[in-house]
């Protein structure tokens, strides 16, 4: 019996070990990076709330598209919901520096009216 379980223990290890390292970013992180970008095209970026429901597609090769809901107040002061949507490019190094990542086709859509605006300067 302990012939047996002594390699299933190893491979059990082996495979944790595996799974639990740092494989690199991911859509969480890429909505996370996004954010900067975002606030850049808004009236009050300190006011933004982000709803934290990330959503999109993508891996760490091709880069990820990805979307989450806000309110920020608009150029009167009024706060509004809005939509983000992007396309983020892991370019290598630390994942929690902007300097990481590239954005691209970056449109912020008020939920309310269907008005988008564009990002033009990434």
């Amino acid at each position: 019996m302990k012939k047996i379980l002594i390699p299933f223990l190893i491979i059990a290890f082996a495979l944790c070990t595996v799974s639990c390292e740092d494989s690199g970013p991911d859509l969480n992180t890429a909505c996370v990076m996004a954010r900067p970008y975002v606030k850049r095209m808004i009236n009050f970026p300190e006011e933004a709330e982000f709803e934290n429901d990330k959503r999109g597609s993508g891996d760490i090769i091709n880069g990820f598209t990805v979307y989450e809901q806000f309110t920020a107040p608009n150029a009167f002061g009024v706060k509004k919901r809005y939509v983000y949507k992007c396309h983020m490019k892991y370019l290598g190094g630390d994942q929690f520096l902007n300097s990481s990542w590239e954005c691209s086709n970056l449109i912020v859509e008020d939920m309310q009216t269907g008005q988008q605006y564009r990002s033009y300067d990434y």
